[in-house]
């Protein structure tokens, strides 16, 4: 008896389709056709199949043996594979020997990421219980003294402000407790 030789272009195929694919798993599936003739062309009753031998290597690497089926099975399942391009073939043994590879079927595993998680939230809170009022000329910046604020009071983090490399916040005016008759629309407060 002869070696066997596996069906042709397109009767090996991978996660259901042939030629390349893309699978979003771990695992993936190869299923293959049974040949029908020996080498020589005679009916494969005259060389019957005792296993399959299922290879795989990345592409254009070469193959190896990653398992295999018994001679009525045509499908394997590769576990724990990682992304990339992979390709896969088959070949089939008899008492004879084993055939020469099937032509190979390539798929791209791609490994899944999570979603980018929800945008942040920005919490600044008063750290020096002092509230400002904001007094510019010009080209400078003056903060004068008005009352105070809760230390914890949130703070506006898209509202700031830097003075000699301290940074100060808006707050909000219902929470100052004004020291003078100066009443302020809009009052800020140093904030970590």
């Amino acid at each position: 008896m002869r070696p066997l030789k596996v069906a042709a272009v397109c009767a090996l195929t991978l996660a259901a389709s042939c030629p390349p694919s893309v699978v979003h798993a771990a695992t993936v599936t190869v299923s293959w056709v049974a040949p029908t003739l020996c080498s020589d062309g005679t009916s494969i009753s005259n060389c019957p199949i005792t296993k399959y031998t299922v290879y795989q290597g990345q592409q254009g690497n070469v193959l190896t043996a990653v398992g295999g089926t018994a001679p009525n099975i045509t499908t394997f399942v590769a576990t724990n594979v990682s992304g990339g391009q992979w390709c896969y073939a088959v070949s089939a043994s008899s008492q004879a020997g084993e055939s020469a590879l099937s032509m190979s079927a390539c798929v791209t595993v791609t490994m899944p990421v999570p979603q980018p998680p929800a945008a942040p939230t920005l919490s600044v809170t008063v750290s020096k219980t002092t509230a400002y009022d904001q007094l510019k000329s010009k080209d400078t910046l003056s903060l004068l003294p008005v009352g105070n604020v809760p230390a914890g009071t949130v703070c506006d983090p898209t509202q700031g402000m830097t003075k000699a490399g301290i940074w100060y916040f808006v707050v909000p005016v219902s929470k100052v407790t004004f020291t003078g008759s100066a009443r302020p629309l809009a009052v800020v407060a140093q904030c970590s």
